[in-house]
């Protein structure tokens, strides 16, 4: 095992992606104590409701920029990596994808703010047995 990890850093390219996911792991890392951090103090500060108000809101961030992706951003790097080998220019992809996720994003935050309150009988006005 570890002949096999000296010849993968041995080679520059596995160096270089060697590099790369230690940085990418290095700072999910710190996200993660960063965000333990975040909850731990406010639960402090706020108490278990801030904390339930932080967490549905959170979610709801992270299901609408999933909406809005729309899984262009893995079409994105397939296509500008076989663009990459053609020679081609990729701006044009890449502001086209851009604009698309922008407007979808922005339909999403409008489409939040819209039902608002539906999220906020939905999950704060009601006992945990009625929202099932």
């Amino acid at each position: 095992m570890r002949s096999r990890i000296n010849q993968f850093i041995q080679n520059p390219i596995g160096a270089t992606l060697a590099k790369g996911g230690a940085v990418v792991l290095l700072f999910k890392v710190i996200g993660a104590l960063g965000g333990y951090v975040l909850l731990f103090s406010l639960s402090r500060v706020g108490g278990e409701l801030s904390v339930g108000i932080y967490e549905v809101a959170f979610t709801v961030v992270l299901i609408g920029s999933t909406v809005s992706r729309w899984g262009l951003d893995t079409v994105l790097v397939r296509e500008m990596a076989r663009d990459r080998e053609v020679n081609l220019a990729s701006r044009v992809l890449y502001l086209a994808v851009l604009s698309r996720v922008f407007l979808l994003s922005i339909a999403c935050s409008i489409a939040v703010f819209l039902g608002a309150q539906f999220l906020t009988d939905l999950f704060f006005q009601n006992t945990p047995t009625k929202v099932i």
